[in-house]
């Protein structure tokens, strides 16, 4: 049994720190090597899954380096000259690898209706075509995936909803990161969040209110990752055109350059904003992702989780890699309790107010934040592991040797 699983990068300053990755590398075993460690893929169960005799391996279908470093390793002369057609790069692998299975991670695949039968008449072992979910999608652009595996219930519910075939399969923890374990004890942070802001983003807005109403009351550090989003308005922009690095680079450097030349000051700016408190942006601090998002995560003993309005089902990723790295979890979302027990292994809100209370007293209670911290991380790492999800994945999809 060979299964293809495609990641996607997504975010900019992430798919410039993995361009980084890839530039360093010697070639494509060693590019995908450097990647899959700093960033570890959500879902991470190849590890698992190889070692049980199911060859299962990993890409990352929207870095275009590194997939222009496949095709000169294993490509054909005529995708050679291939540029940012990443459905065009996918056929190549697929075809190449000879898999009875895909799975595209986190994003519906990028095909048509009329893309999907030329892969399928190509390759005729393709058994089953599969997609893991955290977010609602046009149900048009899963037209040719066989399964759909769902964060969270909720997600299920919608899917089933238009007749596709649906089911619950959570995010994950991954167990390889406790050969880091060194660096998830030093709890510098009384109290951090870790993730987008919500700024802009109307899903987003409930966890921006949120986080307004706790950087007033608490010293809480926030690593937000858009916070250019916030202080810089569109028109300063660069051009699409110019190299991939280059286009890699436009968000960082806009930033720099305009700072540089004494009419950016990002604190400055966002402290005029006037439907955000300035309180909010004294705190804020570099976004990190892979795993200094995990160090960061595993340094700190309170962290806060707000689901967006997408969804109000608990299951969010963040969930897993917070409890996994021993953070006391403060959470709000339905069904958490088909994750974590509430009130010893994670902590739930509903409200502002609440959330404010309970953040107040286990900031006072250190003990109890500690025990419910560890109970938590028990939990992901008995019943949320990589290698919990390995086995699932086999039974769910019924793909075996």
């Amino acid at each position: 049994m060979k299964i293809a699983k495609f990641n996607t990068i997504g975010n900019p300053k992430i798919m410039l720190s993995a361009y980084q990755e890839v530039i360093a590398a010697e070639d494509y075993k060693s590019a995908i090597s450097r990647v899959v460690d700093r960033f570890p893929p959500p879902n991470f169960i190849s590890r698992h899954l190889n070692e049980q005799g199911v060859n299962i391996e990993e890409f990352f279908y929207d870095l275009m380096p590194i997939q222009r470093l496949w095709l000169e390793e294993f490509g054909t002369a005529s995708t050679l000259g291939i540029r940012n057609k990443r459905s065009q790069v996918l056929t190549n692998q697929i075809k190449y690898g000879g898999f009875n299975a895909v799975v595209f991670q986190g994003a519906p695949p990028p095909f048509t209706s009329e893309g999907w039968m030329h892969v399928r008449k190509k390759n005729t072992e393709l058994e089953l075509v599969i997609a893991h979910l955290g977010h609602t999608f046009n149900p048009d652009s899963l037209s040719g995936v066989d399964l759909i595996l769902c964060a969270s219930d909720e997600l299920t519910h919608y899917y089933r909803s238009y007749g596709l075939r649906a089911e619950t399969y959570l995010h994950s923890f991954p167990n390889h990161l406790f050969t880091h374990a060194t660096d998830f004890q030093v709890r510098e942070f009384e109290f951090a969040f870790v993730g987008s802001s919500g700024f802009k983003l109307q899903s987003h807005q409930k966890r921006l209110a949120y986080l307004q109403h706790l950087s007033r009351d608490f010293q809480i550090e926030l690593f937000l990752d858009n916070q250019d989003n916030i202080v810089l308005p569109p028109s300063i922009s660069f051009s699409n055109g110019g190299t991939y690095e280059f286009r890699l680079r436009a968000s960082e450097l806009r930033s720099k350059i305009f700072e540089k030349l004494g009419f950016y000051d990002r604190k400055k700016l966002l402290s005029q904003k006037a439907d955000i408190p300035h309180k909010l942006f004294e705190s804020l601090r570099d976004a990190v992702y892979g795993l200094e998002m995990f160090k960061i995560l595993g340094n700190t003993k309170l962290t806060v989780q707000i689901h967006t309005s997408a969804t109000s089902s608990a299951g969010a990723m963040r969930i897993f890699e917070s409890a996994g790295v021993g953070t006391c979890l403060i959470s709000d979302g339905v069904n958490m309790g088909k994750i974590l027990v509430p009130d010893s292994e994670v902590v739930m809100f509903e409200s502002e107010d609440e959330l404010h209370r309970k953040c107040k007293y286990l900031l006072t209670h250190q003990d109890e934040m500690r025990q419910i911290a560890e109970n938590g991380q028990k939990a992901v790492l008995k019943r949320h592991s990589t290698q919990v999800r390995a086995k699932e994945f086999l039974e769910i999809t019924g793909l075996r040797r």
